[in-house]
């Protein structure tokens, strides 16, 4: 997807041949078959040492009507792990592209584009699929955030637990006022085995300001449900949002102390303004800002500095290896 925001970077250095603009799917299987470059949409290619580029297809692939993958050419056996998750072979699959967010700080939306999802049906399918051709029953969900669509995910484990399928499963979830206890029962029914949750930020205002609005309270009740459901979960923290102040950094320390002992882990990032997102688009604008689009770690708003950053990684850090919080790699977790 970053080829969007690269266009004909890779072929003028002589990365890559061609170029594939937004999604993949009819415009590479052309390309392996062979077919005229000429006569294939959305797509960048060099010949006669010139750069062409073809015009964009607006139509997007209907994703129930997509094969499932095929991994018959992989000795999966290579691919075992031993995480603390999962042991043996993980397998990745896809429910949905896009994002229903648009938060400030992220870049999926501006790659991915709009948010359009399989339906459960297809992707229960394509779990039963795989597990009786590869005789595993553990996958990865790649999405932004399964539970984009809380009406799919709950269909999703109803054909889990109604079938008696034995799955084991991770993903990436969002905090939504929407998620219910029924919900997070169904999860762990249906095989739901870890979480890796964006909450960003332990204080109410400055996840508003990223435009990924949920109460503390509703944060609080989705914590413990969790941990009653023993579903294991890491929280993944934006550490020196251009708002957050020592107060607010504050409380996402005093959320990590008070519920240490029902988190699985915590991975703390440093915010860098990244080109495409709404927050570079504002610190364009806005003349606080110092901000390089070139520089994505050295911006400075107001008294929030790259070292008063540093700083705060440090502290969430110790306090996190303190609690004994600090994850495994992602191939050791999943």
């Amino acid at each position: 997807p970053h080829c969007k925001k690269l266009l004909s970077k890779p072929i003028e250095e002589d990365y890559a041949d061609i170029v594939v603009l937004g999604e993949g799917y009819e415009p590479i299987s052309k390309i392996a078959a062979g077919e005229d470059l000429n006569h294939i949409g959305s797509i960048i290619f060099k010949k006669n040492h010139k750069i062409f580029q073809s015009p964009e297809k607006s139509g997007l692939a209907e994703l129930d009507k997509l094969p499932f993958p095929d991994f018959s050419d992989f000795d999966l056996r290579q691919y075992s792990n031993s995480g603390t998750v999962f042991r043996g072979v993980t397998l990745p699959i896809n429910a949905s592209l896009g994002c229903t967010r648009n938060c400030t700080f992220c870049t999926y939306s501006f790659f991915m584009g709009r948010f359009k999802a399989r339906s459960a049906r297809s992707v229960f399918e394509e779990m039963r699929y795989q597990k009786y051709r590869h005789g595993t029953c553990r996958f990865s969900f790649m999405d932004g955030m399964i539970n984009a669509d809380v009406k799919f995910l709950e269909e999703l484990c109803d054909l889990i637990i109604g079938n008696d399928e034995i799955f084991y499963w991770t993903a990436q979830f969002g905090f939504k006022e929407n998620v219910t206890d029924e919900l997070i029962s169904k999860l762990s029914r249906a095989g739901c085995s870890f979480l890796s949750i964006g909450l960003e930020s332990g204080s109410e205002k400055v996840r508003k300001d990223m435009l990924k609005p949920c109460s503390n309270t509703k944060v609080d009740e989705f914590i413990k449900a969790l941990h009653k459901q023993t579903i294991p979960f890491n929280l993944n923290f934006l550490i020196g949002y251009p708002t957050e102040t020592e107060s607010d950094f504050c409380e996402t320390l005093e959320l990590i102390k008070k519920h240490h002992s029902r988190i699985a882990s915590v991975t703390p990032y440093i915010t860098h303004i990244l080109t495409g997102t709404i927050l570079s688009k504002i610190a364009l604008e806005n003349k606080e800002y110092s901000f390089d689009p070139k520089e994505a770690s050295s911006w400075v708003f107001r008294e929030n500095t790259p070292q008063l950053r540093d700083q705060r990684m440090q502290r969430i850090t110790e306090m996190a290896i303190q609690y004994n919080l600090i994850p495994k790699t992602a191939s050791g977790m999943f």
